[in-house]
């Protein structure tokens, strides 16, 4: 039977056919038919058991080795972005999900084909929705994942992270998006004393924001997106306004403490105004919690097959809804790859750009890391 190297070297064209017939049909989150039915069918072509009528669009191949042993899960977002391309809606892989797919399905087509896994069951899981933080969640409430014990992910990376080679994890940031609505009461221009105004009470909380550093000098940010208000007469004092922040926040603990000092903050600012305010959050994922054991099974298979091309962890502001699988399955080690491909463009960019033969240097990665853990 074929061994594992040697089926990189005689699949590679094929590597580009799966990447090809990927990126010729990008679709938005909870829209990837097309994606999903194509994956679906090369992983029943390939003997894996399949689901595919769970989290709306997702997919899950399992194959089993006979033998005891972990549970190992290989996971790759398929959903595309959505840009306006000279009065054109259009979707576009311009986040790499293209890759992320043809990375996964040829480590799956790998193992199937030359039987290197000895112990345990290996899972292939595509998710939906990741662009809006959705799909990780909507696949959680299925259950279909509550057996594994180990789960990756792959992802490119922009040059200035990565410019080529591979890391054995991507420790993305906490992201959350507040909504504070503020209720006032209006009077007329001349007489504020009769009004509360909603957006003099808004505009203190965006000030009383800006202040806030964490102790521990964790990378963080909050910051004012958008400041809304009633359309009207400008003579008249406001009585309802809104208000968005991002916020970013290197570690989880960073993220609870800078929800915790808004919510002071609305508070006391409602307070002292007599402005009524509600708080809420409209999306967030939350910061890598990658597991050591996992990062060192990453680490040592990136060596195995890219040798001196092993980099050390990359540290990222952006956020992956990935990191909700090690919050909500009990015991889960886990880690996100990540790869340099020579990227242009960066990643988001419609024109965005990279070098493809990383693809199969990826997907050996990953059946690499399979292997060593199913041994």
């Amino acid at each position: 039977m074929t061994d594992r190297l040697e089926w990189f070297r005689e699949n590679e064209a094929r590597i580009y056919r799966y990447f090809d017939t990927l990126h010729a049909i990008p679709e938005p989150g909870f829209q990837e038919v097309k994606t999903s039915a194509f994956l679906a069918g090369e992983l029943r072509r390939l003997g894996y058991a399949v689901q595919d009528s769970f989290a709306r669009t997702a997919v899950l191949g399992t194959l089993e080795t006979g033998q005891s042993g972990p549970v190992v899960c290989l996971r790759a977002d398929m959903d595309a972005l959505t840009f306006t391309v000279d009065g054109e809606t259009k979707h576009i892989h311009a986040c790499g999900h293209d890759a992320n797919c043809t990375e996964v399905l040829a480590a799956a087509a790998a193992a199937a084909e030359t039987g290197f896994l000895k112990h345990g069951t290996l899972k292939v899981l595509f998710q939906p929705c990741e662009e809006t933080m959705q799909g990780a969640l909507s696949v959680l409430e299925s259950g279909v994942l509550n057996d594994v014990d180990y789960m990756f992910g792959t992802h490119l990376r922009p040059a200035r992270e990565l410019e080529s080679g591979a890391c054995p994890a991507v420790l993305h940031g906490a992201m959350a998006v507040a909504r504070i609505a503020v209720h006032g009461r209006s009077a007329h221009g001349a007489r504020p004393y009769e009004g509360i105004n909603a957006v003099t009470a808004g505009a203190r909380i965006v000030d009383a924001v800006t202040k806030l550093s964490p102790k521990d000098e964790t990378p963080c940010s909050i910051k004012a997106t958008r400041f809304e208000t009633a359309e009207g007469s400008v003579n008249i004092i406001p009585a309802e306004a809104t208000l968005f922040f991002d916020i970013r926040a290197q570690t989880n603990a960073c993220m609870d403490w800078l929800k915790e000092q808004l919510l002071r903050i609305t508070e006391r600012i409602a307070k002292e105004t007599g402005a009524g305010c509600e708080l809420c959050y409209t999306g967030g994922v939350p910061a890598a919690e990658a597991s050591q054991e996992a990062i060192a099974y990453a680490e040592k298979a990136i060596r195995r097959v890219c040798g001196g091309q092993c980099h050390e962890p990359v540290i990222t502001a952006g956020g992956e809804d990935f990191h909700f699988y090690t919050r909500h399955i009990p015991g889960l080690r886990a880690s996100v790859l990540g790869f340099g491909a020579h990227m242009k463009e960066g990643l988001h960019q419609p024109k965005m750009s990279f070098d493809r033969s990383v693809l199969p240097v990826a997907a050996e990665v990953l059946a690499c890391v399979a292997e060593t853990i199913m041994k």
